[in-house]
């Protein structure tokens, strides 16, 4: 059997997009992300795009909410 986590290095079952996906949120809610994961991908995704948003604005909102993301998961250790 086939283990849907492990890549060959050219294809992974991870990346696969699911078909009814048309808009970001949908792949944000198709692998259940939270808030700051979802946060980091959108960014990711228009990075220096957006009109309202430069690159380093961008930059530093993904560092923001990728501390987010670690303080929340030591958090949740240490419980």
């Amino acid at each position: 059997m086939n283990d849907p986590s492990k890549s060959d290095g050219s294809t992974a079952k991870y990346y696969e997009l699911p078909s009814h996906a048309k808009e970001i949120y949908q792949l944000t809610n198709y692998k259940n992300m939270n808030a700051n994961i979802g946060e980091i991908f959108r960014t990711c995704y228009r990075y220096g795009f957006a009109s309202h948003s430069d690159q380093m604005r961008d930059a530093k909102k993904i560092v923001l909410y990728a501390n987010a993301e670690v303080e929340r998961l030591e958090r949740e250790r240490n419980r």
